[in-house]
């Protein structure tokens, strides 16, 4: 009988949602199924349109946590992110019981976080590892005792540090996505693993082409008036998927750029074809270029410091060129052509996490113990959340 998988992921943006429907695909002929997936939304609750029916199981939208950005800068609005959170609080605690009511309603015998912060949340609070809990992201990797962190800015580490920490609070076992192998951190309860990429992002059945165009993934307004400029300075064609216009038509074109509603299939046929990829280095974006050999050109937001933390490391191993400042210029895209070895680390993937999740849940349960911290937490916060159950 095989071994049923409850997956919580984080539903802003396309990177956790992809991360998601791959491991899915690696699980279908494995001794693992995957019964349910819950998605934390900031907003709406509609089923994003980059998961919607790539995962043959039901798909649960909840209110979650999420980060904000200034719309005129597309900066990171950490005080907006934190005010949000709190303003929320009662919902979000309200939200964790609904975890616990899926997890026990589809007798899930092994729980997958894709870096949803009420996913670490429930582990830490009522879980405990009763049902062994694994986290899956990038950002765990950035815990690793290796990893390269930009110089400076250590307010922000602690910020992505502690968010990292909260959506794998007591997690089994932390698999950090890399570029690259590395040992693993047992300190930290860190395995590098290989990136999850879909089947059809890595599918050979159509090689890749250089039509002459550039894709674009855009999440702020903000990027697109970058893009603009882009566009104009290279004299190419750009073609941009961007969540913003959900709401209009499919296709239009404005300033020079075609821009596109969301679709995971059209995207990649357009990767395939496209002569280079600009992103604002979104994990994905990044390991889907390098694997197809095209050139990506980073953008991180301001004030992003995981997005930087992305782009460094991109460039680390060859797989695309930081654009550090807004508004600089240049003239092409330098590429180190060294995908090959990353396509032999992609090919391990399915090894590594099975060995992985097989360690995890085969681990015999251990009694929790509190540090002094995790007391205070714990009986402070649960009469709390306990008292607006009565309200919600």
């Amino acid at each position: 009988m095989k071994r049923r998988v409850v997956f919580i992921v984080q539903g802003e943006g396309r990177g956790h949602l992809t991360q998601a429907i791959a491991m899915a695909e690696l699980l279908r002929e494995s001794s693992y199924e995957v019964v349910a997936c819950m998605i934390g939304r900031a907003h709406d609750m509609d089923i994003p349109a980059v998961i919607d029916g790539e995962i043959d199981c039901p798909l649960i939208p909840f209110r979650s946590p999420n980060l904000i950005y200034s719309k005129r800068t597309g900066a990171l609005n950490i005080k907006r992110t934190v005010t949000n959170a709190i303003m929320h609080f009662g919902r979000y605690f309200n939200n964790i019981n609904r975890i616990q009511d899926i997890v026990i309603a589809y007798r899930a015998d092994v729980i997958i976080n894709f870096y949803d912060v009420l996913g670490g949340l429930y582990n830490l609070f009522i879980n405990q590892n009763r049902i062994p809990f694994v986290a899956v992201a990038h950002q765990y990797y950035m815990m690793h005792r290796d990893f390269v962190h930009p110089s400076g800015q250590p307010i922000s580490r602690w910020l992505l540090q502690l968010n990292s920490r909260i959506t794998s609070a007591k997690a089994i076992r932390r698999l950090g996505l890399s570029f690259s192998p590395e040992s693993s951190d047992g300190r930290r309860r860190i395995t590098v693993v290989p990136p999850l990429l879909r089947r059809s992002a890595i599918a050979s059945d159509q090689p890749s082409v250089d039509e002459g165009f550039i894709l674009a993934y855009c999440t702020q307004e903000s990027m697109e008036r970058e893009l603009v400029r882009l566009g104009q300075e290279l004299q190419r064609p750009i073609h941009c998927y961007s969540n913003r216009i959900a709401t209009r038509e499919q296709e239009y074109v404005a300033d020079g750029i075609h821009f596109h509603q969301v679709n995971g299939q059209r995207f990649l046929d357009h990767m395939r074809r496209c002569s280079m990829i600009v992103s604002t280095a979104g994990f994905e974006s990044v390991c889907e270029a390098f694997y197809r050999g095209k050139p990506a050109l980073l953008m991180p937001l301001p004030n992003h410091y995981e997005q930087l933390c992305n782009a460094i490391d991109a460039e680390r191993v060859g797989a695309g060129q930081r654009l550090a400042i807004y508004g600089s210029t240049m003239q092409d895209v330098q590429y180190d052509e060294s995908s090959v070895a990353f396509k032999s680390w992609i090919a391990e993937a399915r090894e590594h996490f099975l060995i992985a999740l097989d360690s995890a849940i085969d681990r015999p349960p251990k009694r929790v113990i509190y540090r002094s911290t995790d007391v205070l937490l714990k009986y402070s916060v649960w009469p709390l959340r306990r008292g607006l159950d009565l309200i919600y």
